[in-house]
């Protein structure tokens, strides 16, 4: 039998006692004669101390199977230090049998790998010769193609700066003649205005002479004193009608001039933009192939001294 069988045993066994001496309590209370509650008493002390013992023996026997218990573990774990202490002994062992022999197997894939890669830098080295060859083909290719291209290129640049500067000075021309006929027509407006303005204010001064007059034999002249002051009143009007169409015509015509010079400023400035543009990108073309401009005019310089001395046996002479 376990010690935990004996324990739930035990524990079943001491609550029965225990509930046997908490029965018997309530009889110790009733109890009236004094010896027999001493008996009881005694009684109750004896099933306390049989409860105690049986306890204590309990106890004594737990700690006697701990004891054992751990004298086991002790030489098993004695017998386990020694069990180690052999296995790390023979993984040693064998961790220097697996060394030696991974280095003679390293020593042999090196090998291996030197032939291989001797082989294959062999093939590599020749691969990379052929594509050295291609790539020079292909850079002769290359450069013939550039040379025709800069040769359209340089071509299509002169047409369209021939083209943009036939086409500035026709829109320079027709937008000058514009300004011309508007600064004519603005000066014959002017012109009229002040010719009318003129002509109003002699009328004006005219009738003021005239009012003052009628003043004088404005009894005499009523009548004709209310047809004049009808047709001051319409020649004013027409005044102000005048001169209101005038400034509208005269704040027009500057309008129209003031952006037709606007435009002829932002031509200008586009020009000038135009211009530089395409003198930087003629320059920057010129400096970015400048090594291949100068070789290839020095073979065509080389071609045409033989051409002259070898084939047509005449005098060369240098370009300036």
């Amino acid at each position: 039998m376990t010690i935990s069988s004996e324990i739930f045993e035990e524990d079943a066994v001491c609550k029965s006692k225990m509930e046997h001496i908490r029965s018997r309590w309530q009889e110790l209370l009733s109890c009236q004669a004094p010896q027999e509650l001493a008996q009881n008493i005694a009684k109750q002390c004896h099933a306390c101390d049989e409860l105690i013992e049986s306890k204590k023996s309990l106890i004594e026997e737990i700690h006697g199977e701990l004891k054992a218990v751990d004298e086991d573990y002790q030489r098993m774990f004695r017998q386990q230090s020694k069990d180690l202490d052999m296995l790390i002994l023979s993984m040693g062992t064998q961790v220097m049998n697996l060394h030696s022999i991974h280095i003679e197997e390293l020593a042999t894939v090196e090998a291996d790998f030197m032939e291989q890669r001797k082989g294959l830098m062999q093939r590599n080295k020749t691969e990379i010769d052929s594509l050295l060859k291609s790539v020079r083909n292909t850079e002769g290719l290359v450069k013939e193609e550039l040379t025709k291209k800069i040769e359209d290129y340089a071509k299509t640049l002169d047409n369209i700066q021939t083209e943009d500067n036939e086409d500035y000075n026709l829109l320079k021309v027709r937008l000058e003649t514009d300004i011309q006929i508007l600064e004519q027509h603005l000066e014959s407006m002017a012109a009229a205005y002040q010719l009318n303005t003129e002509k109003l204010d002699y009328n004006y001064a005219v009738l003021v002479e005239r009012d003052h007059d009628n003043y004088i034999t404005a009894g005499q002249q009523k009548r004709k004193l209310t047809k004049q002051r009808d047709t001051l009143c319409t020649l004013k009007a027409r005044h102000n009608d005048y001169e209101k169409r005038f400034l509208m015509q005269n704040s027009k015509l500057a309008s129209d001039y003031e952006k037709t010079m606007r435009l002829l400023q932002d031509l200008q400035s586009k020009e000038h933009q135009l211009q530089a543009a395409h003198q930087k990108q003629y320059w920057d073309f010129v400096h970015m192939h400048h090594h291949s401009i100068a070789v290839l005019a020095s073979k065509l310089l080389q071609a045409d001294k033989t051409i002259h001395e070898e084939q047509l046996g005449w005098v060369w002479c240098p370009p300036s």
